[in-house]
């Protein structure tokens, strides 16, 4: 018996260490602090996105304890925070729920337990921060109740109300007045003036701001955004070649807290309360991008002092004020002309200049648009075998290595900077090219090469890349295959990437009275589209891309539940692959598992004969007219600030071009025909990709 208590006592010790270990690691990795005295809001460790636990999770253990207000999940947090309506419940919870064996591994070193803490203070990404950005001006209380009342009945949303530019994007309903801001190229035409220009009932107050010199000119363009709860918008920086310096921001009917992210990780948050003006400058202006994050309530100091309180949004309706410069509407574009590919020495030149140099200069502002996996392949990932091998070639930032944790899974990217993202969140990776794959044949269990192969400018190289994806499969193997469809039409149904902003009006709308139907059976379910990742955006502006998204959404991304000795052997087992088996492009395997290539053959592209077929530049949001193109990835940087004397140096608008084949229908499966050793076992269509799933014989 003694022995017994002895046993338990050593237990309890561990214990206690351990708890002490996850503290430290909180205050000082996440700046979470914790207490004893007993809180209404608890910090979940093991209980975030990171290692793969959905908000529906947490809920279903939490919610027996008590009323829950809110759920806050966190893209690449190993924790999240459950906010009681009491301290009481939240007591409850922590005592029952601490150790909590909530998912058990293979292994017990792959067993998830759950640790709950206490908060007295929450993170910037969650809770407002103690300052503000340089150059960033807060004024509370700018206009009246009165005032607030006369705005928000001034702008209406109705169908019926044409006399502004209306539209509704993805995360919120807008309206502009005086100039049409056009998100398709993230700039205005001055040239094409609106009907109503900002309406009178602004003067007043528009007036006091130039004559207090809070901006020193009057606005003449308004943007009008109406966000509902769980709205947000993602992070991004004003058009700097499109508007003066000092863009005013006033928020009406409920708070939120805005973010705001230096290009050097520092992340500030600005809870902004109604009736509030927010004026960017300077540096705020062009170096912070400044974003919402979607969910429905923030974590705030509370009013009383002595805590933190959970504060519930409500509709907000921002009212963002700008002025037009000299150089609003130019959008510089690459000069030089490209041709389609005659040659295979043409086509590595043509994707070293519009694929590999243009994903390397873009990688942050990419990976942090690419963060919600898609159903189907998220199907796909969790229909395999728990220990099987995973393969994603073209990973991109990682989205699709966290969504089975029971999988061997090893990521691999063309980018340097995308790879090194991936590494950064502990994935394991390496860089290599699609067309030569340094893995042992035979070795793979399940592959994913997800918007990779229309990169390739000809049907040899994009045959030889699934060749390639065949080979490292081991009998039986699947891989699952994504590239863009020219068909963004299918069913009488358009894609998300082609429909227009009036047809995305209706969709909202449905979709808002479903969640309003949700909301009514469950308290749980806010948006789980968090806009945070992993060092969020530059100074970048939003843009399209192949996979139809662009959410700033919840970043499932989490360290593997395996041991890492374990991975390590398989990743060394397959990449012990001979470079006398690649029958694809030379290159030499590093120790890193990095493939180098010569880039001395990469001629410029200019020079190509003239009987070249000349490859045109797409219209984002519009229908593809040719197979081979270009499209345009818009970047905005600042190259530096001089800060002595405040001034600030901005690049102009920089445009890539990346390329891109779009497939007809049947042409992938036709390609996959007519690799060897292979079949195809589903073809399909999913939101303007054609997809197959090949399976190796």
């Amino acid at each position: 018996m003694a022995a017994r208590s002895g046993d338990v006592g050593k237990l309890e010790r561990k214990r206690n260490k351990k708890l002490s270990r996850i503290k430290d690691k909180l205050a000082k990795q996440e700046n979470v602090i914790v207490c004893e005295e007993p809180t209404a809001i608890l910090c979940v460790q093991n209980g975030g996105l990171d290692n793969g636990v959905s908000q529906d999770e947490v809920y279903g253990l939490c919610s027996q304890y008590g009323t829950i207000q809110d759920i806050i999940m966190i893209p690449q947090k190993p924790y999240c925070f459950v906010c009681y309506n009491e301290p009481k419940a939240a007591a409850t919870a922590k005592e029952k729920l601490t150790g909590h064996l909530l998912r058990e591994g293979k292994d017990p070193s792959q067993n998830i337990h759950l640790y709950l803490f206490f908060v007295a203070s929450a993170p910037s990404h969650v809770s407002p921060s103690s300052e503000l950005p340089p150059g960033l001006l807060l004024f509370e209380e700018f206009i009246t109740g009165e005032m607030e009342q006369k705005l928000l009945k001034r702008i209406s949303f109705e169908e019926h109300d044409v006399e502004a530019k209306g539209s509704s994007l993805k995360h919120r309903e807008v309206k502009h007045f005086g100039y049409e801001f056009k998100y398709g190229i993230n700039n205005v035409d001055p040239s094409e003036p609106l009907a109503e220009g900002i309406p009178k009932e602004c003067n007043e107050f528009l007036q006091r701001a130039v004559e207090t010199r809070i901006v020193a000119h009057f606005p003449d363009q308004l943007t009008v955004n109406k966000y509902l709860p769980g709205q947000g918008i993602p992070p991004h920086v004003d058009t700097p070649s499109a508007f003066e310096d000092g863009i005013m921001s006033l928020s009406c009917g409920s708070q939120v807290i805005m973010d705001f992210r230096h290009p050097d990780g520092r992340h500030l948050s600005v809870l902004l309360p109604p009736r509030s003006l927010l004026v960017m400058t300077g540096e705020s202006r062009y170096i912070w991008s400044h974003g919402i994050t979607p969910r429905k309530s923030d974590i705030i100091p509370s009013p009383a002092g002595g805590g933190l309180t959970l504060a519930v949004r409500g509709t907000r309706t921002s009212f963002t004020f700008r002025k037009l410069s000299a150089t609003a509407g130019v959008i510089p574009t690459d000069e030089k002309e490209s041709f389609m590919p005659k040659t295979d020495k043409e086509a590595s030149a043509l994707e070293s200049q519009h694929v590999h140099s243009v994903y390397e200069e873009i990688a942050d502002h990419f990976s942090d648009t690419r963060h919600k996996p898609w159903p189907q392949i998220a199907d796909f990932l969790r229909a395999q075998q728990p220990g099987s091998v995973l393969v994603d070639i073209g990973c991109g930032n990682g989205k699709y290595l966290s969504v089975n944790p029971h999988l061997c899974k090893i990521g691999s990217d063309r980018s340097e900077k995308l790879a090194g993202i991936c590494k950064h969140r502990g994935f394991q990776v390496f860089v290599a090219d699609v067309l030569a794959i340094p893995v042992r044949s035979g070795s793979v269990d399940v592959g994913l090469c997800i918007a990779v192969i229309h990169h390739l400018s000809t049907k040899v190289r994009r045959k030889q890349a699934i060749e390639e994806l065949v080979r490292i499969l081991r009998p039986g193997g699947h891989v699952l295959i994504y590239v863009w469809a020219q068909e963004q039409e299918k069913d009488n149904k358009k894609s998300k990437y082609l429909k227009s902003c009036r047809e995305y009006k209706q969709e909202q709308k449905q979709d808002a009275e479903k969640h309003q139907e949700q909301d009514q059976t469950s308290a749980r379910k806010s948006s789980e589209s968090e806009l945070e990742s992993k060092n969020m955006p530059k100074q970048n502006q939003i843009s399209d891309e192949c996979d139809n998204s662009v959410e700033f959404g919840k970043g499932n991304v989490h360290r593997d539940n395996l041991k890492t000795t374990e991975l390590e052997h398989n990743f060394n087992g397959l990449c012990a692959r001979d470079i006398d088996d690649s029958s694809a492009n030379p290159g030499t395997l590093h120790q890193t598992g990095e493939l180098s290539f010569d880039d001395s053959s990469n001629s410029n592209l200019s020079q190509y004969r003239t009987d070249s077929k000349k490859l045109q530049v797409h219209v984002n949001r519009t229908e593809f007219k040719e197979q081979d193109m270009l499209v345009p990835w818009q970047l905005k940087k600042a190259s530096g600030v001089e800060m002595k004397t405040g001034n600030v140096e901005l690049k102009e608008c920089q445009t890539f071009h990346r390329y891109y084949h779009v497939f007809k229908q049947g042409e992938l499966d036709s390609l996959c025909a007519e690799v060897t050793g292979c079949v195809v076992n589903r073809s399909y269509y999913d939101q303007g990709n054609w997809c197959v799933e090949l399976e190796k014989c």
